[in-house]
């Protein structure tokens, strides 16, 4: 059976989904499996970031539970140098359905800014070390 998993019900905490801030790394194993790929940083606290094909998951230790810190879906990539929307369907793992609402790969920011106003949430900016 298909899962499916929408993005603007993820930022609004309407659904409880263990790809949210705050749920526990036991949860997120349960239900994505294991990660394509991991990067453990070197830091004097737990942490580390998990790949599941478009999204990264950042975990960090807090009271001795580890839990997810945030959620990256990748809409970009660089080929030849040039930034390229990814093509739809974004990949999460076999079996959950990713539904992007409104937030397509190739949205601009300031249409990024306008969505997130709609729904009332605000925007955090962070750039990537990826991108340094």
């Amino acid at each position: 059976m298909m899962r499916k998993i929408s993005i603007t019900s993820m930022l609004l905490g309407a659904v409880h989904t263990p790809l949210a801030p705050g749920s526990r790394l036991e949860e997120l194993g349960k239900f994505l499996g294991i990660p394509d790929r991991w990067d453990f940083g070197i830091d004097e606290e737990f942490m580390c970031q998990l790949g599941y094909g478009d999204f990264e998951i950042a975990l960090r230790a807090r009271a001795n539970r580890v839990e997810v810190e945030w959620v990256w879906l990748e809409l970009w990539h660089a080929r030849r140098g040039e930034p390229q929307p990814k093509a739809a369907p974004l990949r999460l793992v076999d079996g959950i359905d990713v539904d992007l609402g409104a937030f397509r790969p190739g949205i601009s920011l300031s249409s990024v800014k306008a969505l997130l106003d709609s729904l009332q949430l605000s925007l955090r900016r962070i750039q990537s070390k990826r991108c340094q």
